[in-house]
């Protein structure tokens, strides 16, 4: 890091603070998208290989961005990294929204959603609130005030 006669970090290294910061951000969405794909796709190998190997290289660009990362763009090659890993990140994320959307038409077609199809709405009643009594299966310490009925 460099270090400036105050003390203070030069603006140089803060961007390249900010710009590792990025990269970890960015590898944690690819993880989380490419993990939610593979369980919806019922854990599939080539939808895994696929997501990893596009993953890494939209990360793997990213990383290489990051020494070049300065407060004034002196050097030319940082528009072609944001290009690349524009690209990556685009095609990344529409091959894991497509795959998910795939996945819900599937079950939209086979039968409807699961929230539609698994929760059941109780018929309306005339009374407003209801009384319930919660019975508790053991007699534990603490003791629940049911059990002293």
């Amino acid at each position: 890091m460099t270090i400036t006669k105050l003390g203070a970090i030069s603006c140089d290294t803060w961007y390249k603070i900010i710009a590792a910061l990025a990269v970890l951000g960015r590898a944690a969405v690819i993880v989380t998208f490419t993990l939610r794909t593979y369980v919806v796709w019922a854990q599939s190998r080539i939808v895994l290989i696929s997501l990893v190997m596009l993953g890494l290289a939209t990360v793997l660009t990213d990383a290489m961005y990051v020494p070049r990362q300065t407060c004034e763009n002196t050097r030319g090659d940082t528009a072609t990294f944001d290009l690349v890993r524009s690209f990556l990140t685009i095609i990344f994320e529409t091959l894991s929204a497509t795959l998910i959307l795939i996945r819900s038409l599937q079950a939209f077609r086979r039968g409807g959603s699961y929230f539609i199809n698994r929760v059941q709405i109780p018929p309306r009643s005339s009374q407003r609130f209801h009384s319930t009594t919660i019975r508790y299966p053991d007699c534990s310490f603490p003791s629940p005030p049911s059990c002293l009925e």
